[in-house]
């Protein structure tokens, strides 16, 4: 083109590129297994359990993105449904034929079901212990069942309570167990346990998901407490940090998760905890400080290790204060407080899956330096004196998701602004593009006046993209794309100059060296320059590794280039490209073999080189 000419530039960064992908996450899901999460029908868990199912759907799990892990939290001892059939020996139990003092210990020696350990059971008294069942309501969480699968009605009256000769395996009540609760039967080893340690795979999460039985109270400060141990423990420092914590009732054993009240230590009674509720003492943790501004807070304890909490209030039975406390947990960390049930739960946890997802987009500035600038394949330094572009305001930004819909940005996409002071005085232009995320693409046009002849990189020496992508803070400079600018340029004609360059397949020598053949074809007269590029993604970014002047007497000669594989990461199949351009002939020309170098053979003689 004609100095003082213009050339428009656009710029488009696409999130989709391996260098550009999000960062991973780490969640870990804090869920109530108390007994009040077996109410309703289908019961709280059973919808709980399916929408973190449906959470663990909608993250991308795998080794090098997210990772999922589970705590929980509820009693601390046996959580257990239904009765166990055993051999029972000599116990304590009922004896409906004794005149009086009708507990006592006896001798049963025979197979009979065992109901100590069952949800609904209670028991007072202790040495001995005295089992009852208030009415037949007491497995009143089982409302689609009209009876208790028992003897008789009153509990009082069998023969060897809390042992029955008999029980209905096929009722509504087992069958309901034995279809949504896998794991019953189990005997939780603390109040709050880690489930399942964070995991690149979705089959283990949701296993451990499935394994879930609710029983016992809400402690829920420390099922928070675990949670964020497991990530300080097991997360990585790249990650996007989360805690999902559901629960469908106030905290109570281990107090306030906020450290509101008196800090009390361990061993202490849920009579510590007066009504459980906003203004509840708590249990303090060992190293975390004292009070309510100290790591005591689990809401201080989370944001101060970048952890976000989101949290969810499940059913109607979290009074004021409960839904109060987890507000403060999830906004003041940066999160998000929902009211849930049986109708919204899915949608909830994919929710907070879409918002971590966004969250983890790569965050991205461009800076395009124009101080330096590469003309006639020298690097110049650009001064008062000397100048190869003037900037034409303005510069017109835009941002779009794949569906075409632009995300919210202050001002709105699509902007324009002035960045002539920028240029002229820094010789720069810089963007804060911000964060891109998978799918989206960021764009910027501006135009630049040609004020120099010779064939000119438009991207100055210094022109690169930063982000903070999976594997940290990088950079991507900006490939080299040439102009040619000549003074007083009239028109003549088509130019019939030509430069044509094609590539063969490669070889491979003992010594891992691989080497391609370049076959040339140029008319002209000026001379042409080879840029060598290498890929290691399939195409996706592009490395200068090498460039080549040709000198006449090659210009129409077969040339090669070649690389040493042991550059490269072990097993990498690479990609090879030519970009050559000419003073005289229309270009860049880009040209890439028809197939990739192969991957290298499992086993190979290794040799040194002796020069």
């Amino acid at each position: 083109m004609n100095v003082t000419g213009t050339v428009n530039v656009k710029i488009s960064l696409k999130g989709d590129g391996w260098a550009l992908r999000p960062k991973p996450i780490d969640a870990v899901f804090c869920t109530d297994r108390s007994g009040s999460m077996l109410e309703d029908n289908p019961d709280r868990m059973v919808s709980v359990m399916g929408a973190s199912k449906a959470f663990v759907a909608a993250m991308h799990v795998g080794p090098t993105r997210d990772h999922i892990g589970l705590v929980s939290f509820g009693i601390n001892g046996w959580a257990n449904l239904s009765p166990t059939k055993r051999f029972i020996g000599t116990v304590w139990c009922y004896d409906d034929s004794a005149s009086k003092d009708k507990w006592k210990t006896r001798t049963i020696n025979q197979n009979y079901y065992d109901w100590t350990n069952v949800y609904g059971v209670y028991t007072y008294g202790s040495n001995p212990t005295y089992y009852y069942i208030s009415d037949r309501s007491g497995f009143w969480w089982a409302k689609s069942d009209s009876y208790t699968d028992m003897e008789m009605t009153n509990p009082f009256t069998l023969r060897y309570w809390p042992y029955t000769q008999t029980y209905d395996t096929n009722s509504v009540h087992q069958r309901y167990i034995d279809q949504n609760y896998p794991g019953n039967n189990r005997n939780y080893q603390d109040y709050a346990i880690i489930e399942n340690h964070l995991t690149d795979s979705p089959s283990l999460i949701n296993a451990s998901v499935d394994r879930m039985v609710p029983s016992g109270g809400t402690p829920m400060r420390y099922g928070i407490y675990r949670a964020i141990q497991e990530i300080l423990a097991n997360g990585r420092t790249n990650a996007i940090r989360a805690i999902i914590v559901l629960s469908d009732g106030d905290f109570n054993y281990y107090g306030n998760p906020l450290a509101n009240g008196t800090a009390r230590t361990w061993p202490v009674t849920s009579n510590y905890f007066g009504d459980k509720n906003y203004y509840g003492d708590y249990i303090e943790f060992t190293g975390l400080g004292s009070g309510i501004n100290s790591n005591q807070n689990m809401s201080n304890y989370a944001k101060n290790n970048n952890i976000k909490i989101f949290t969810i209030g499940y059913a109607e039975d979290i009074s004021p204060g409960g839904k109060e406390t987890l507000r403060i947990l999830a906004e003041s960390t940066g999160g998000h407080y929902y009211d849930g049930n049986a109708a919204n739960i899915d949608e909830i946890y994919t929710t907070i899956a879409g918002q971590l997802q966004e969250e983890a987009g790569v965050d991205t500035t461009m800076d395009m330096g124009y101080d330096q600038i590469e003309v006639n394949y020298n690097i110049v330094n650009v001064n008062e004196t000397y100048k190869v572009f003037g900037y034409i305001p303005s510069t017109n930004i835009d941002s779009f998701d794949l569906n075409m819909t632009r995300p919210v940005h202050d001002p709105s996409y699509p902007y324009s602004i002035d960045q002539s002071e920028e240029f002229n005085q820094n010789h720069r232009l810089l963007f804060d593009v911000g964060t891109v995320k998978l799918g989206q693409t960021w764009e910027a046009v501006y135009s630049l006046r040609v004020l120099a002849d010779g064939t000119i990189n438009v991207f100055g020496e210094n022109s690169y993209v930063y982000f903070n992508g999976t594997q940290g803070p990088s950079q991507l400079r900006l490939p080299k794309t040439y102009i040619t600018g000549v003074a007083n340029m009239t028109s003549e004609g088509v130019n019939s100059s030509t430069l044509e360059i094609t590539i063969g397949d490669s070889s491979e020598g003992e010594t891992n060296i691989i080497t391609w053949p370049i076959y040339r074809n140029y008319s002209g007269s000026m001379g042409f320059r080879e840029d060598y590029y290498i890929s290691i993604d399939g195409g996706m970014t592009w490395i200068l590794v090498g460039f080549y002047n040709v000198p006449k007497s090659e210009w129409n000669t077969p040339g090669t280039y070649s690389v040493n594989r042991n550059q490269f990461p072990p097993g990498s199949v690479l990609s090879f490209r030519v970009v050559a351009n000419a003073l005289d002939a229309p270009g860049p020309i880009i040209a890439t073999p028809q197939n990739p170098a192969p991957p290298p053979p499992g086993s190979r003689t290794a040799y040194i080189i002796l020069k």
